[in-house]
């Protein structure tokens, strides 16, 4: 009886000692970040719109690529393997679970933060890539420019004094003999004076029609170069 008593005492000693030092586990918490798409409401050029295509168009795996993995990993000793980055309609989504709650909440703002560095690395290369482009073509635009330029003057200097007048109720064969009260002798005289005077001011052009004089009056318009 008594090496029965000893063996019992024996076994419940040792029970009550595995549960005596048993831990409690502690409590995990899950942080959570979200990230979205941020586009102006208005975009004024092509080349705006096409990088937002373009950075709309990024996997996660470019954005959360080995690199910014690395760089939160041996921040804070982790395996860089569970640092993931989720899309879903639009919002990217990061989550990391640890029993320190502070070290979670610092992990997840700063992989959040290297996300959107690598997200403008992106945008910047894009946008190089469309100034070497734009770059190409600027000496040819450029040049089309100046023979624009040339052939509106040119049209200013033959046509925009008789399309103004024209406007005002002018035929062909009338003969334009003042323009507010001035005489005008050549098309070079008429034209002097019309390019001296700006849109909305008042003219008034005596004309002599089939020998009649007549009296235009009207408001000028925008003329080319003004536009």
């Amino acid at each position: 009886y008594k090496w029965v008593g000893v063996a019992t005492f024996a076994l419940a000693l040792g029970v009550s000692g595995i549960v005596a030092v048993r831990p409690v586990p502690k409590a995990k918490h899950t942080i959570t970040g979200k990230l979205i798409n941020i586009s102006p409401a208005v975009l004024f050029s092509e080349t705006a719109t096409k990088i937002q295509e373009q950075a709309a168009a990024v996997p996660t795996e470019t954005l959360l690529n080995d690199e910014v993995r690395k760089v939160v990993a041996e921040k804070f000793l982790v395996d860089p393997k569970i640092l993931k980055l989720r899309l879903k309609k639009g919002i990217y989504t990061v989550s990391y679970q640890d029993t320190d709650e502070a070290k979670a909440l610092e992990l997840v703002n700063m992989l959040m933060a290297e996300i959107v560095k690598q997200s403008r690395k992106i945008n910047t290369t894009y946008q190089r890539a469309i100034i070497e482009e734009v770059n190409k073509r600027l000496p040819a635009a450029i040049e089309e420019l100046r023979d624009t330029q040339q052939e509106l003057q040119k049209f200013e200097r033959e046509e925009e004094a008789l399309l103004i007048t024209s406007r005002a109720g002018a035929l062909p064969g009338d003969i334009i003999k003042k323009v507010n009260g001035k005489n005008i002798k050549t098309l070079d005289g008429l034209i002097s004076l019309l390019r001296s005077k700006k849109a909305g001011d008042e003219i008034s052009i005596e004309i002599t029609r089939n020998g009649q004089v007549i009296i235009l009056e009207f408001l000028l318009d925008l003329r080319p170069s003004d536009v």
